[in-house]
C-alpha cells in the first residue's frame, strides 16, 4: 500500500506540472505539432537491443522553450554482461516536459530534451531463481536531438525507469 501511495503522490505532482504548463501554453497563441519517432535501443547495464517507438505532441514549437509530451515504448533483450544470463526488458510510459531549442526559427535546430513521467516496466532473466520484476515507477527521459527543415528529427537519449534503462537512437517525422 505504501508503494501505491508513493506512486500516487509522484503521479499527482507530475499531473499538476503538466496541467500548469498546459495553462501557460494556452496563454501563448502558437500552434502545436505531432510527431512519430522510431529507432533502436540498447540496455545500458542489461545488454541486448530492441525497438523503440514514441508519439510526441509539442506546443510553442517556434520558441526556445518548447513544451512537449510523449507516449513511448522500449523493449530489448539479450545477454547481460553483468550476470551472463539472458534478459528481457520492456517499458511503456508517458512523459511530459521541456525541449530547449537552440535555433527554433531555423531549418537546423539542435535541442535538449528533459521529460519526467510514469512508466510500466518489466524485467525477466533466464536465471532459475529469478521470478522477474514489473511495476509502475517514475520515469526520466533525457536526450539531445536535431530537427532538419522543421520536419525531420534525429534523437539520441536515455529512457529510464525501475526495471529498464534504455539508450536509444531514433529518427522521426513531425506533422
Amino acid at each position: 500500500m505504501n508503494c501505491f501511495a508513493g506512486s500516487f503522490k509522484q503521479f499527482a505532482c507530475i499531473l499538476f506540472l503538466l496541467l500548469s504548463t498546459s495553462v501557460f501554453a494556452q496563454q501563448e497563441r502558437t500552434s502545436g505539432s505531432i510527431g512519430f519517432q522510431a529507432g533502436i535501443n540498447s540496455g545500458i547495464l542489461g545488454g541486448g537491443a530492441g525497438p523503440s517507438f514514441s508519439l510526441h505532441f509539442a506546443t510553442r514549437t517556434e520558441k526556445v522553450i518548447q513544451l512537449e509530451s510523449m507516449l513511448f515504448f522500449d523493449s530489448h533483450s539479450g545477454k547481460s554482461f553483468l550476470s551472463g544470463h539472458s534478459q528481457k526488458n520492456v517499458g511503456v510510459g508517458f512523459a511530459g516536459g521541456l525541449r530547449i531549442n537552440a535555433f527554433p526559427q531555423k531549418n537546423w535546430n539542435p535541442s535538449l530534451l528533459f521529460m519526467p513521467g510514469l512508466m510500466y516496466s518489466s524485467q525477466q532473466t533466464s536465471r532459475h531463481d529469478d521470478r522477474g520484476n514489473s511495476g509502475i515507477s517514475p520515469a526520466l527521459c533525457i536526450g539531445i536531438s536535431n530537427t532538419f527543415y522543421r520536419k525531420h528529427l534525429v534523437n539520441i537519449g536515455i529512457n529510464t525507469g525501475e526495471n529498464i534503462t534504455a539508450a536509444y537512437l531514433k529518427y522521426g517525422f513531425l506533422f
